[in-house]
């Protein structure tokens, strides 16, 4: 099949920016496509575009569409990596319009991505022309899949709202899907690490391939990354720690590409930088020579907060009412944010919004669409709204935001902060108005927080320079000569060894104590770490699986120092690597054991979240649970202690009685006693007060309307039945829309609880057949050679055949339905316990062990044309098509295993059934595998089988 002509890079970026591409970032699309490389640093000031690098990336995997799989040289996945979460992520904005853009759609362009579905005006004409050449070309990249996904990687369990209509899991959906996805240092070293913040255990070998293998990198401020820079030269090219003897995929995509993007990075030999033609072009030339005037106050002492709140108070009473003005006000930590923002709330000119990397995302989006709604740059000066914008913000809106204020203030910080800072400042010189305010305020021991005894010499420096009128000229053009080459960064990292890669490779059972990762790719300093941390009104008893599961907008990314003492006077439970509660000790001080990347669940009732949804450890009122409006209320009478305090008394005894009811204290009841005393627990919430974390504006009809979604759910509940109780979860009474069904989708997890796979029933073998041509499909689109190829597609057909098992269709298909042997059942969660002990199947036991067992069986009759080497391939993808068997499947309790049947290439083969029996050979097979692919081959070549699995097992429908 013929695919168009891809256009230049100018048509292509026109026709997704509207505008000419500026003369670097041309000049940077040309060299990468003539030499298929990055440039190793790309120091471009601050404000002349430098997201135009993923136009750049997308363009360069686009141009090669037309070569094979095995000469393709451009990276399939583009990640955009900064060095902490961002509240304003432009670029993830830009990809998933890009994306949109490129979907197929005959009217109004859109694509879902983790958040949302996001929608775009569609471009026509010869703009239209270039977007679907583009797209062609990606798509016959892909095999199966769109043009492009776009992805972020935030907190918590990296996923999206469950209301919404999404993609369930994070991730592009094969290893061959062009993908952009923007991520922080932390949720990407530790995919890297075979230890992903957010993946249950069974998915982090499909998350280490897709970031370590065929993989650009572009490193956004790479100078505070310097750790994870040096992880990722220990790993990548030929030789490094981790590769194989084999390749996998063709050498320049085996492993990640990396190019540091910096405005204030030191120079290296390989540095992509403006030249004479740039500097000539006009709009570079207005953007670099952009106003900004900063005048300094100094302070021998005193408290930063109130100074910096003083010397905003005195610009906006130096400022006219009208036209009203953006200002933003830096601080070098929440707290000192948070105390400006409290000192400056009673002003009846301006607005205050705070914007710190500690306030929870569903109240962060808020924010975040009045900030970009009145400072977004492009807008011409003069902002939407009759009082002016104060915007109270740390190092969050440093980098990733497209913004331009009218004016700014900032606390002392170091140069390169001090740059990012005034780039948000009059950012496309089209407010000659704008100045700033340097509020440098001493310390008692001379040391700044964050910045260490830096600002002591930026003051120097800013001094040096100042002029008549008592400020300093900070415009790009010039900012360098004031503040002087920048500091080298340290880099406090250890080096990784071998043996510890090949240690956190075994992600099914990790060793007892293992190293944390972390130092890899944060450094050793504690204070970079971080947990994130959620608020509900139930938390989950220990070993129960997680309910609702966790959305990143629900999540508060908090200091591992402060989690662990602020929470421990709660029952918090950690999420287990199988997104089940965890129980958390307490150390020798009484404070809680956690570890970075953890996830916690945290009582309403412990409060530490503010009304407006900051991290304060200071704060005692009741914090709001995020979760509940769109799933439901758990039956449990810590529920509404996490709303009231005290309970009111109606809905408190109503309760009582429900979780009575609901336990069966007294025998199995009847549904209409279970109807009654759901009715009044609803009407008593009715009659009640609105609970405080929820009584404020926006919030209240809100309130109303879940309370009555409540009640629709339990007139319409399932065969009379009003709550639903799945196994290893909390009752509840579900949320229903008002179409009449439940308003959240099964929440399918292809992995963690998957053995019946919710989806429609479909035979074994169609099963098998479709994820094999999918997965051949997808190993020849990303570029696996033919023989590899092959055993990946045998693999992906056997990889269920142990379902064969009578047990295993006894569970799945209880009453003898179907005709023939099953893959997957659409029984309901709630009678998957019940049904599996009917079956005999055993508690734990995994399907796939007995998979292995039939293909080894079969492979022992000969005749099949498989090296030793190749079968060994064959039995471990099989083996791990759930993520087990790295490097053992664990054997269970069996009492009644006898042997399995199936018939593979025609032939009737017979395999023991018994799981108490492990298969002690697998740990020395994977290790070999891992020498001979490498660990990130490997993984790639269990995540084309195991994705495949994923895509079709979306499908169902028996045929």
């Amino acid at each position: 099949m013929s695919i168009p002509e891809c256009p230049s890079f100018h048509e292509w970026y026109e026709a997704i920016n509207g505008r000419e591409p500026f003369p670097w970032q041309a000049r940077l699309a040309e060299q990468v496509a003539e030499t298929g490389e990055w440039p190793e640093l790309v120091g471009i000031p601050t404000g002349l575009g430098k997201t135009a690098c993923v136009d750049i990336a997308i363009w360069t995997l686009a141009r090669q569409a037309d070569r094979s799989p095995g000469d393709r040289t451009a990276p399939t996945r583009i990640w955009w990596v900064v060095n902490r979460r961002l509240l304003v992520d432009d670029t993830y904005q830009h990809a998933s319009r890009v994306a949109a853009l490129l979907a197929d759609s005959d009217d109004r362009p859109s694509v879902v991505t983790n958040e949302e579905l996001f929608s775009v005006d569609p471009v026509t004409g010869e703009a239209a022309m270039a977007v679907k050449a583009v797209a062609a070309r990606l798509r016959s990249i892909a095999g199966v899949g769109p043009p492009l996904q776009a992805l972020r990687l935030r907190g918590g369990d990296s996923r999206t709202r469950p209301s919404t209509p999404v993609q369930p899991h994070n991730r592009p959906g094969t290893p061959a899907q062009p993908a952009i996805i923007c991520s922080t240092i932390p949720m990407y070293g530790s995919r890297v690490l075979f230890r992903g913040y957010g993946s249950s255990r069974s998915m982090r070998p499909i998350d280490a391939a897709l970031a370590g293998t065929d993989s650009l990198l572009l490193l956004d401020e790479a100078h505070l990354a310097q750790p994870l820079q040096v992880l990722l030269e220990s790993i990548s090219g030929h030789g490094g720690l981790g590769a194989g003897d084999e390749q996998v995929l063709p050498s320049q995509r085996r492993g990640v590409a990396v190019a540091s993007l910096t405005a204030t990075g030191s120079p290296r030999a390989d540095t992509f930088a403006l030249n004479e033609d740039d500097r000539s072009n006009e709009e570079i030339q207005r953007r670099l020579g952009a106003s900004k005037l900063l005048s300094i106050q100094q302070h021998a002492g005193g408290d930063p907060a109130k100074l910096i709140a003083s010397a905003a108070k005195e610009l906006l009473d130096s400022l006219d009412p009208e036209p009203a003005a953006g200002v933003l006000v830096f601080a070098n930590t929440p707290k000192t944010a948070l105390a400006i923002a409290k000192a400056l709330d009673s002003r009846r000119d301006c607005v205050v919004r705070v914007a710190t990397g500690r306030i929870r995302g569903a109240e962060a989006s808020e924010v975040v669409d009045e900030i970009t709604g009145r400072m977004r740059a492009g807008q011409s000066p003069g902002h939407q709204g009759n009082k002016h914008l104060v915007v109270v913000a740390t190092q969050t809106l440093e980098v990733g935001a497209d913004l331009d204020a009218d004016y700014l203030i900032t606390e002392a910080c170091g140069v390169r902060a001090l740059t990012q800072r005034l780039g948000r400042l009059n950012r496309l010189g089209q407010r000659s108005h704008a100045r700033g305010v340097y509020v440098h305020v001493v310390p008692k021991d001379g040391q700044w927080p964050v910045y260490g005894d830096e600002p002591a010499r930026v003051l120097e420096q800013l001094l040096d320079s100042i002029g008549f009128d008592e400020a300093v000229d900070m415009s790009p053009g010039k900012i360098a000569n004031v503040l002087g080459d920048t500091p080298e960064e340290s880099t406090d990292a250890p080096v990784l060894a071998e043996a510890l890669l090949g240690e956190w490779v075994k992600t099914t059972t990790p060793p007892p104590g293992e190293a944390p990762v972390e130092p890899y790719f944060s450094g050793r300093l504690e204070q970079d770490r971080n947990v994130d941390v959620v608020w509900r009104v139930h938390v989950p008893d220990i070993g129960n699986r997680i309910w609702p599961r966790i959305f990143s907008q629900e999540v508060v990314s908090v200091p591992l120092h402060e989690a662990r003492k602020a929470l421990a006077g709660a029952d918090c439970v950690r999420i287990g690597t199988e997104h089940s509660a965890e129980q958390i000790e307490k150390d020798g001080n009484g404070e809680l054991v956690l570890y970075p990347g953890n996830t916690i669940i945290a009582p309403s009732w412990i409060g530490k979240l503010d009304s407006h949804g900051h991290w304060n450890p200071w704060t005692k009122e009741l914090a709001q649970d995020a979760s509940m409006f769109d799933n439901g209320l758990v039956i449990s009478e810590s529920t509404l202690a996490g709303l009231y305090e005290p309970v009111p008394e109606e809905p408190r005894e109503a309760m009582k009685e429900l979780c009575r009811l609901v336990k069966h204290e007294d025998g199995e009841p009847e549904p209409g006693d279970v109807e009654q005393a759901a009715v009044r627990l609803c009407n008593g919430l009715m009659d009640s007060d609105v609970p405080p974390p929820f009584d404020r504006d926006g919030l209240r009809e809100q309130w109303s309307d879940f309370l009555q979604a409540l009640r629709d759910g339990i007139d319409r509940g399932d065969s009379g039945q009003p709550v639903v109780e799945p196994a290893s979860e909390p009752p509840r009474l579900p949320v229903y829309a008002h179409h009449g069904e439940p308003e959240t989708a099964p929440q399918v997890s292809f992995d963690e609880y998957d053995e019946l796979s919710i989806a429609d029933p479909v035979s074994l073998e169609a099963h098998g057949n479709d994820t094999a041509a999918v997965a051949k499909t997808i190993a020849a689109a990303a570029g696996v050679d033919s023989r590899t190829a092959k055993i990946v597609e045998l693999a992906a057909r056997l990889h269920d055949i142990g379902k064969a098992d009578i047990r295993f269709q006894n569970w799945l298909d209880p009453d003898n339905t179907h005709p023939g042997l099953l893959a997957k059942s659409n029984t309901p969660g709630s009678e998957w316990e019940r049904l599996r002990n009917a079956s005999g199947w055993p508690r734990g036991g995994r399907h796939e062990e007995l998979s292995r067992r039939l293909a080894y069986a079969w492979l022992a009759q000969g005749d099949h044309g498989l090296t030793d080497e190749d079968q060994k391939l064959l039995l471990h993808l099989v083996v791990a098509h759930h993520g087990r068997g790295r490097p053992l499947v664990a054997p269970v309790n069996d009492q009644n295993g006898t042997t399995v049947d199936y018939q593979i290439e025609g032939r009737e083969v017979t395999a023991g059934a018994d799981l108490s029996c492990a298969d002690w050979e697998q740990p020395a097979r994977f290790a070999a595998l891992n020498r001979r692919y490498g660990c990130w081959g490997l993984a790639l070549l269990e995540a084309i089988v195991r994705q495949a699995d994923h895509l079709m097992s979306q499908k169902g429908e028996i045929r």
